[in-house]
């Protein structure tokens, strides 16, 4: 550590660590690079394979893929109900005028709402 007037005068007034200049360039840097690879064309798949050929490959029998399809529609089925329950809930909890507890409910619903999408988007990518 340095000690004398310089030093001081020179950290007193040093206006880029104030604004932390290294973290807003870094920042900025990553922002331009996601930007940039947003805007960038996909480049062509180099994995063609049929469903047939991708079931053979992984092992996965017919047997497996209805087991499979079956738990993704029991699944889909009880999120779906405890978005309902969720939904039925957070009204009565409005109509009661418990604002902030049915506020609290809209994130638990949208989180149950996309369990419950997965879950049945899963089943149909099975299903066709």
């Amino acid at each position: 550590m340095k000690l004398g007037f310089r030093s001081t005068f020179k950290s007193m007034f040093n206006v880029k660590s104030w604004i932390g200049w290294e973290s807003i360039s870094q920042s900025g840097s990553w922002i331009q690079s996601l930007f940039v690879a947003m805007l960038k064309k996909p480049s062509q798949s180099t994995v063609k394979e049929t469903y047939a050929e991708a079931c053979e490959k992984y092992g996965y029998t017919p047997e497996f893929l209805e087991q499979q399809k079956k738990g993704f529609l029991q699944a889909s089925q009880v999120y779906f109900g405890a978005f309902c329950i969720g939904i039925a809930y957070m009204s009565w909890l409005l109509l009661k005028q418990k604002v902030l507890a049915g506020t609290i409910m809209v994130p638990i619903n949208f989180m149950l709402f996309a369990l419950f999408f997965r879950e049945s988007f899963w089943y149909m990518q099975l299903k066709h």
